[in-house]
């Protein structure tokens, strides 16, 4: 190739390929049942189609979450049925969320 002064050119093409982020998957949460005073604990998991680095939240503040490992810890002082979402998000933005119910019993009682 030349250009108007008959001198040689050098033509670069470049070809992006779009990635398509697919969106993390939480897996099933169950009904978590604890009693008022002991530690209510169970691990979030969830899998990431594109192997993208997954963080978990919860949108109650009474539970703790691990962002990286998903390690979901609670220390109930009241008795009651509680609802919430927990979350998983991937690196690049995408999430997924499920509803977690919560049951906490009053404390046993000693005999």
């Amino acid at each position: 190739i030349t250009d108007a002064f008959s001198e040689p050119s050098l033509v670069f093409m470049f070809a992006m390929k779009s990635h398509k982020n697919s969106p993390p998957v939480l897996d099933a949460v169950p009904v978590l049942f604890g009693t008022v005073g002991d530690v209510l604990s169970h691990n979030l998991t969830a899998t990431d189609a594109d192997g993208d680095v997954l963080f978990f939240s919860a949108d109650d503040s009474r539970l703790l979450v691990h962002s990286v490992n998903g390690l979901l810890q609670m220390f109930p002082t009241i008795a009651g049925k509680f609802t919430t979402k927990v979350r998983v998000k991937d690196s690049l933005g995408a999430s997924d969320e499920k509803e977690l119910r919560i049951i906490i019993n009053s404390q046993k009682r000693a005999r």
